[in-house]
């Protein structure tokens, strides 16, 4: 419901207005009403209001200061102007602060009505907007480190390699450090007994792998680290050190670092790993050539036969099987790919290939699925089934589920329930 608040100095069009609104109006609500621009000031300071109704004529501060206020500090606030014929000028006048209507006493219900059906529309659309908005917000902020990672995956391999374009997208990506400044080498952690230690770390796979690379970041902020590849009990990262000039220097530096990272992961989460460096320390654009036992996809080939010999077909079940198991997580694309040993991006390309079908409308499809048979299986509120299904915004759980079924939740409970 849109939250209305009605300012007049005559209590008698206050109440009248008010009862029209609440009886006649779909969506609105009034919350408040007042007789003077000044107490409407005070309330907004603090309270979140949709539209303020107002006449021009008050006692202490008038219509258009009030409306000269939410111009400059309350701006999302839809305003609309009911006064007589003889301040028509001062309506006017208050053009420049956006007024959303004007209303002559004695006001037209069938007019008002209309305004308040315009205004519902008007903010329903701004409403959606800024779902899409923090929605598409939420996806970057989710997908970044992954096209990070990506970034120097495909550099690394040789799949980047026209300096253009190689620039063009790190300058997309948003990075903290330079592309010519920086150096880069490309790193081999070795994790002793990691079959055991994973069933210690009862955080699962790719909280460890996040936990790793924290180590290595540690709180310098002279080094990134970005993961490259999991391979079994190898983990393979790319590390930068920012704005480094000397390639020798920066060689050091890292031999440094890296030896304190072996005593940190020891003392801090209690495992012991190995680092060695596969390439040369070299600038980003010629990490490609600076591997000296070869090319990076040969020395990163998984001795895993086990691995090796994984079908299409196990991988996918493998991937579906985590998923319906986890279902009630903010499960990620990262998180999924790990459990069957790939690249992110590589693995939803895969999932592609293999079944036809996006990886997020399958991942969707599943949740939505779940959420119906809990509908109708059993008396959970439709917010704990939300919980239930991986959605911790309820909003977005019943926007999907209306897209996916053509009815909310509620609206599928009652419809498809037997007696």
């Amino acid at each position: 419901m849109y939250k209305v608040i009605i300012v007049d100095d005559e209590n008698i069009i206050r109440e009248s207005l008010s009862m029209f609104i609440e009886g006649y109006c779909t969506g609105f609500v009034v919350e408040q009403t007042f007789e003077d621009g000044k107490d409407v000031i005070e309330y907004l300071k603090t309270a979140d209001v949709d539209v303020v109704l107002t006449d021009i004529r008050m006692h202490e501060i008038s219509g258009l200061q009030l409306l000269g206020f939410i111009h400059n500090f309350k701006p999302g606030i839809k305003t609309v102007i009911i006064s007589g014929y003889k301040d028509f000028e001062y309506a006017r006048a208050a053009l420049e602060y956006r007024v959303a209507n004007y209303l002559v006493k004695p006001t037209c219900p069938d007019e008002l009505k209309k305004i308040f059906e315009q205004l519902y529309e008007t903010l329903e659309t701004e409403r959606r907007s800024k779902l899409q908005l923090e929605e598409n917000q939420k996806i970057l902020t989710e997908l970044l480190p992954m096209f990070q990672t990506q970034f120097f995956y495909d550099l690394i391999t040789g799949v980047l390699q026209n300096e253009e374009e190689i620039q063009k997208r790190f300058e997309s990506l948003m990075f903290d450090f330079s592309l010519y400044n920086s150096v880069v080498c490309v790193v081999e952690m070795l994790i002793d007994n990691y079959d055991l230690l994973l069933d210690k770390w009862s955080y699962g796979r790719e909280q460890l792998k996040l936990a790793l690379i924290n180590i290595i970041k540690g709180t310098s902020g002279e080094i990134d680290c970005f993961y490259v590849d999991f391979k079994d009990n190898r983990l393979f990262l790319s590390l930068i050190l920012k704005e480094q000039k000397n390639l020798s220097a920066a060689s050091n530096f890292l031999k440094d670092r890296l030896n304190e990272v072996v005593e940190y992961c020891e003392q801090l989460i209690d495992f012991k790993v190995s680092i060695k460096p596969i390439s040369d320390c070299a600038r980003i654009l010629e990490i490609k050539n600076a591997f000296d036992n070869g090319k990076f996809a040969d020395i990163t080939t998984n001795t895993n036969e086990k691995t090796d010999k994984m079908s299409s077909e196990t991988t996918i079940q493998k991937a579906k099987k985590f998923i319906i198991d986890n279902l009630q997580k903010d499960l990620t694309l990262e998180e999924i790919a790990g459990q069957v040993f790939l690249n992110p991006i590589y693995f939803s390309r895969f999932f592609k290939q293999q079944t036809g079908e996006n990886f997020t409308d399958y991942l969707i499809s599943v949740r939505m699925q779940r959420a119906k048979e809990l509908l109708l299986d059993s008396e959970l509120k439709v917010y704990e089934i939300s919980h239930m299904v991986g959605y911790f915004d309820n909003k977005h759980f019943g926007k999907l589920f209306k897209e996916e079924s053509g009815l909310t939740p509620t609206e599928y409970r009652q419809k498809h329930r037997k007696i």
